[in-house]
């Protein structure tokens, strides 16, 4: 059974988060994938953090999109290691792919609307407190909340984000959308 812990705000104006142990829904103002549910994970205020908020504040993500695009992006080349693929030949093809994806089927009006919205953002406040996401819960399994800020690359933001937007015009995660480019090389 899984326990619920809130943690609280100073401000009572402030709603409380459930904290990284508990499912959830992405809090207001988080912009993410339609369809995830969410976790809280608490990535701290180390300067590696606050450097990665800021490198993904310049590509214009929210936090919340840009940790959870940046550790699945982690993941899809920690799956293609595993799967003996060289990662410069990986990153190379999913990139090539991602730079000619078109719409494979029609987007419902969520997925359009979070496509469009994927580094579009102003972002004009970057936190100096430690940084509270809303983590997607379907990678909690593979990245336990104190493993999320290991992964935090700033130099990563850039194509994670190219492989995203490739992968909801696929309607794929972007894990699903990695192996099945991967998956069709072989082929070849």
């Amino acid at each position: 059974m899984t326990r619920l812990h809130l943690v609280d705000y100073p401000s009572s104006s402030s709603s409380p988060v459930v904290s990284a142990d508990a499912v959830g829904i992405a809090p207001a103002g988080s912009r993410c994938r339609p369809g995830d549910r969410r976790q809280t994970v608490r990535l701290g205020s180390e300067p590696t953090v606050v450097e990665f908020v800021r490198a993904a504040a310049d590509a214009g993500l929210g936090v919340d999109q840009a940790v959870a695009i940046v550790a699945e992006h982690h993941l899809v080349l920690t799956d293609a290691d595993a799967l003996n693929l060289p990662r410069t030949q990986t990153r190379s093809q999913l990139s090539t792919a991602a730079r000619s994806a078109h719409t494979q089927l029609p987007l419902s009006p969520a997925a359009a609307a979070y496509l469009r919205e994927l580094g579009t953002r102003s972002i004009s406040r970057v936190p100096n407190a430690a940084v509270m996401v809303a983590f997607p819960a379907r990678l909690i399994e593979r990245m336990p909340p104190c493993v999320v800020a290991t992964t935090l690359d700033p130099a990563a933001i850039t194509e994670a984000l190219a492989w995203e937007r490739a992968a909801v015009l696929a309607g794929r995660t972007m894990s699903e959308w990695a192996m099945f480019v991967l998956l069709a090389s072989v082929g070849r």
